[in-house]
């Protein structure tokens, strides 16, 4: 299965990694900033026959191969006319998220949407697919959810990422309130299901990204996101001949566990490849991104083109 890719940032090794473990053959490497060596330094760490700096000799490069598909990973500026190029030949492409947070490109795009793959890694987690056969059919459900963000444009480019997990186990989001602040933004919501949910966004806060769920005696908290535990009933504890009492752990996933790639990596390209060889139903398509931009832009405060 011959795939080309395009971009060459930090990630893209997570990528060529599980692409490779997969028996892809990476046909070509391209950077689309022109002054980088990335593109020189992958080809040759990672054996790729092909390695350009030039988007226009990259695509001169495409016309002469058969049977591809593409990875687009580019600088997040460069990623829409990126998209439109590669659309021309009419091949499943894998997309990094965000793919665009203008509504008007998805419009622009709509009528590929089977060609395209988005990649929000975090679905993929072992621990998301878990919750989401465990509650998405769940009701009466407290939902808090705490984003550290270094500024507000991160809402766009990384709060994304929770968005998705949250819209994978819930389906859908229908914002209440937003209050802003100079220091924070705090969300009121409710799920499809009218379970509650609350988001707050903490600017340059020192703490991790957190999803706690309440079902009841039932407590599932993502702290980091890459590691549940499952919370049932308290128990004793005797300190300094003192009584308190602590949450029962009943369970724990770690994502850092269950491979050695990036968390959700490989179960994602894993999805790929199903995605080109057998046309398989993915959610992670132009909808759900549409769903996650909708979201990020109403809680920027960004009007939805």
């Amino acid at each position: 299965m011959n795939i080309i890719i395009i971009g060459t940032s930090p990630i893209i090794e997570h990528h060529i990694k599980c692409l490779q473990y997969l028996k892809f053959n990476i046909l070509a490497i391209c950077t689309t900033n022109k002054s980088s060596s990335n593109h020189i330094i992958l080809k040759n760490k990672y054996k790729i026959n092909y390695a350009f700096n030039d988007v226009k000799k990259l695509f001169y490069f495409a016309n002469k191969c058969k049977e591809f598909s593409f990875l687009v990973a580019p600088r997040i500026k460069d990623t829409e006319k990126i998209i439109l190029k590669c659309l021309r030949y009419n091949t499943k492409i894998f997309v990094e998220k965000p793919i665009t947070n203008n509504l008007s490109f998805l419009k622009k795009i709509y009528k590929y949407k089977k060609l395209i793959f988005v990649g929000y890694n975090r679905i993929f987690y072992e621990n998301v697919g878990f919750l989401y056969k465990k509650i998405k059919n769940k009701k009466n459900l407290f939902i808090d959810v705490s984003c550290a963000e270094d500024n507000k444009n991160d809402i766009l480019t990384n709060s994304c990422h929770i968005i998705s997990i949250l819209l994978k186990i819930f389906k859908d989001i229908k914002i209440f309130k937003i209050v802003r602040d100079k220091n924070f933004i705090f969300v009121s919501a409710e799920t499809f299901k009218k379970n509650f949910l609350i988001i707050k966004l903490n600017f340059q806060a020192t703490e991790n990204f957190e999803i706690k769920i309440i079902d009841r005696k039932i407590v599932y908290h993502l702290k980091p996101i890459e590691k549940l535990v499952i919370y049932k009933n308290l128990e004793k504890v005797l300190v300094d001949n003192v009584n308190y009492y602590k949450p029962k752990k009943k369970k724990e996933i770690n994502e850092f566990k269950m491979n050695i790639y990036k968390p959700g990596f490989l179960n994602q390209a894993k999805m790929f490849k199903k995605f080109i060889k057998y046309d398989k139903k993915i959610i992670n398509n132009i909808d759900f991104s549409k769903k996650i931009i909708k979201l990020t832009n109403k809680i920027y405060g960004k009007k939805s083109l």
